[in-house]
């Protein structure tokens, strides 16, 4: 799965980057999106086709442990009616 063959956009490191730019940056969560990144660039450069089953796992359970999956967020106490970028969109 080279990258020469698709756009910097569609790699899964472009889009966990994303992802983890979407949250707070925390002190201790420093690792954890280090190894987020590290198998999203492990399932990119992996010439294998097996890499998405064997680093895809590993990848979701970093990215629940941050709160950037359906699962991780359904998990979360929701926030006061009326805080957060969404109340903001739907105000506007």
């Amino acid at each position: 799965m080279s990258d020469h063959l698709r756009p910097a956009e569609a790699t899964m490191g472009h889009r966990v980057a994303l992802a983890l730019d979407t949250v707070p940056a925390h002190e201790g969560d420093a690792a954890v999106r280090r190894l987020a990144m590290l198998y999203a660039e492990a399932i990119d450069d992996a010439d294998e086709e097996d890499s998405l089953f064997r680093f895809g796992p590993k990848l979701q359970a970093t990215l629940d442990s941050l709160g950037l999956t359906p699962r991780a967020r359904a998990a979360l106490p929701l926030k006061a009616a009326g805080s957060g970028r969404l109340a903001e969109a739907r105000a506007s």
